[in-house]
């Protein structure tokens, strides 16, 4: 996460970050993701953080769709550099 980006957003310091959601691929499409997020974004407004920020793949389809259905909306689009090191 590019800090400087979100502060020109949002008081950085308002805002949860999730850094990581998954689901084991066996046991996708029951509902745990959105049970696991409903609840982090409960105890990140508990805690009285006013922004729940996160990245995705563009890629990733579902978790796009499942963001949008709780209410996350698309601020912008960045992009991953990889460099092979070669070791």
């Amino acid at each position: 996460m590019n800090a400087l980006r979100y502060t020109t957003i949002d008081n950085l310091e308002a805002c949860s970050y999730t850094r990581w959601l998954g689901v084991d691929v066996d046991h996708r499409r029951r509902g745990i993701g959105r049970a696991l997020l409903t609840r982090a974004l409960y105890e990140m407004h508990r805690e009285g953080y006013e922004r729940a920020v996160l990245n995705v793949r563009v890629k990733n389809k579902n978790a796009r769709q499942l963001y949008i259905d709780v209410g996350y909306e698309t601020r912008d689009e960045s992009f991953a550099y990889v460099k092979d090191l070669g070791t």
